[in-house]
């Protein structure tokens, strides 16, 4: 077995089932690929009639990262290929991903390229599209890929020990920073895509917006050996004002320049409530010693 597809999901049948429509049309042969669903629901373990290829696990623990350490536990490939329920990969995603890792031997993860669509069309989506997963940017400069589209060679899985399954944010960025330091560096494809809807209200991006917020602060107060003293000093950077991004926004970089003006004043002005919103759940976290929460896994 080359490559086994681990997808977490927690109440999103309906979406699920059009992944997995995606993934029966894949130009790689079925016999090369496995296809492992893992249901998070904490409730009764109640799934709905799935293709009889795709094996379907329960892990009622934990967040989604405990959900892909499970599917990885029972996986049999050689790569670990992890999508989200949500996503559309594309038809030539696994055979794009494995071809690269094959001829990269010095890297132990490849992230690919994830685009956004949107049913509508508003300032949310805008935003979505210039700023959610910006998967080679990521790659390059913090040496890190969203597990929406991430390859993992199982070697490199094993070495790191898995996902920290305690996060509910951030665990993709801990777990690849890990492969890096251990020696399995993380290359970028961008032929090999996946399609992610994008959110379409301003609650959706705060939601989101929370437990990314809850992710930082882990990783803050674990750099800091568990203490939340010291963690203060690191505020001042969550609250100093991002005015090279806006004004990229203003004049039309970043992508912004298929935006009318009209419409970039409103993605500037979201851009800069979830970056204040960010370092308000910072600093609320410094004030209570608790991280900001949501119920969206």
């Amino acid at each position: 077995m080359k490559i086994s597809v681990i997808i977490p999901t927690y109440r999103d049948w309906p979406r699920l089932l059009l992944c997995l429509d995606a993934l029966a049309k894949q130009t790689l042969p079925r016999e090369d690929f496995e296809i492992i669903v893992v249901d998070n629901d904490p409730a009764q373990h109640n799934p709905p009639p799935l293709p009889a290829e795709v094996q379907c696990i329960h892990q009622p623990q934990g967040y989604s990262y405990a959900a892909r350490n499970a599917g990885a536990c029972v996986a049999r490939g050689e790569v670990l290929a992890f999508t989200d329920a949500d996503c559309l990969p594309q038809p030539d995603w696994l055979a794009k991903g494995l071809s690269m890792l094959n001829a990269h031997a010095e890297f132990g993860l490849m992230a690919g390229r994830i685009e956004v669509f949107a049913a509508v069309e508003n300032t949310v989506c805008r935003y979505e599209n210039l700023f959610e997963f910006q998967q080679e940017t990521w790659v390059r400069q913090m040496h890190f890929g969203a597990t929406a589209n991430l390859f993992v060679r199982r070697n490199a899985f094993d070495t790191a020990q898995g996902f920290n399954e305690v996060m509910k944010s951030g665990g993709d960025s801990d777990f690849c920073r890990r492969c890096t330091a251990l020696g399995w560096p993380i290359g970028y494809v961008d032929s090999a895509s996946v399609l992610h809807p994008s959110r379409e209200s301003v609650r959706a991006v705060l939601s989101k917006n929370r437990r990314i917020a809850a992710g930082f602060y882990g990783h803050a107060l674990r750099d800091n050996g568990g203490r939340h003293e010291g963690l203060w000093r690191q505020l001042p950077y969550w609250w100093r004002p991002r005015l090279f991004e806006w004004l990229h926004i203003i004049t039309g970089q970043r992508g912004s320049n298929s935006y009318p003006m009209h419409q970039r004043w409103p993605v500037l002005g979201l851009h800069m409530l979830l970056h204040y919103h960010t370092a308000w759940c910072m600093l609320r976290s410094c004030l209570t010693h608790e991280r900001s929460n949501n119920a969206v896994r």
